[in-house]
């Protein structure tokens, strides 16, 4: 077996040479050859699927964030070829959401299991891929200003969700799914594979990212009271109560927006956009999981 790594160097600011060195052991124990890809930021995509095609890998594993993972994804996209995660980003949303374990751990687990899955995958806009979870509105917002800024960390994080607070706008919408309508006003619509940010915040409590559908969330307001219940929302999950928000699971859906919002994707500012087109691609990511997956 040959295993091909794709490490963001500087994911998370966490260093990654402690963890290629046990992956060198590792597969030097069991006899597997090993690759190692360096992302750069330049150009990452055609050179990462220029050395899939050279090394030809039996199995991938993703060293960093969501993003990272993401990057995988599209260098393989329609490709048979497993990814796995090794979380060491900064916020490892999906590695969350699927309970993959610490990324030592899941080395091991990314070598020896034979659990190998389709995970859904979402389309938006006709050329985006959206893994995780996407949104429009407040969330973005703050998303856009926080990657300006050349700090990081949660007070950098807490700086942006004040400002994004008192300046966020509410904005109509309207959209169907299987027949039904629905439209209103809200402050932030989420949508996405999975039930909570990367930050641990319940976004809905029925997202599945293997059952072929999506959520839409419509947030139409977050006060005061809200944010305190998301301090506590890893516990008990109430950070979104029935009153204050509509879910929608859907396999597609094309969202209308009365005013440009900003869009972001898994942590990606896409941009401001009066209209959100959503459709699933089912199955459509190989992923190595283990019995500790929630979903499986």
């Amino acid at each position: 077996m040959k295993l091909l790594l794709v490490v963001n160097p500087v994911s998370g600011n966490k260093p990654k040479g402690e963890l290629l060195n046990y992956a060198r052991k590792r597969c030097q124990l069991y006899g597997i050859e090993l690759a190692v890809f360096r992302t750069t930021g330049q150009n990452d995509l055609a050179k990462l699927k220029e050395n899939i095609a050279v090394e030809k890998p039996d199995r991938l594993g993703s060293v960093g964030g969501d993003g990272t993972f993401m990057l995988a994804v599209k260098a393989t996209r329609n490709s048979p070829l497993p990814i796995g995660f090794l979380p060491m980003g900064s916020a490892n949303g999906m590695a969350k959401e699927l309970n993959v374990s610490p990324p030592e751990t899941a080395l091991d687990d990314l070598i020896a299991s034979q659990m190998i899955v389709g995970m859904d995958l979402l389309k938006v806009n006709d050329e985006h891929l959206c893994m995780h979870i996407g949104d429009v509105g407040l969330n973005a917002q703050m998303v856009a200003w926080y990657d300006e800024d050349g700090s990081r960390g949660m007070a950098t994080y807490a700086k942006y969700l004040l400002r994004a607070l008192r300046q966020s706008e509410v904005f109509e919408y309207q959209f169907e799914v299987d027949g039904n309508k629905y439209s209103g006003r809200a402050v932030m619509i989420g949508f996405g594979n999975g039930t909570k940010f990367g930050t641990g915040i319940p976004m809905n409590t029925v997202g599945n990212p293997f059952d072929g559908k999506f959520e839409i969330t419509i947030i139409k307001e977050i006060n005061a009271e809200m944010l305190i219940r998301a301090g506590l929302s890893i516990i008990d999950k109430t950070f979104v109560k029935e009153s204050e928000s509509i879910v929608v699971s859907a396999t597609e859906a094309t969202i209308q927006l009365n005013t440009e919002q900003m869009l972001q994707l898994d942590g990606e500012v896409i941009g401001k956009t009066s209209e959100v087109k959503i459709s699933i691609e089912p199955s459509a990511v190989p992923v190595i999981s283990t019995a500790a997956n929630p979903y499986l």
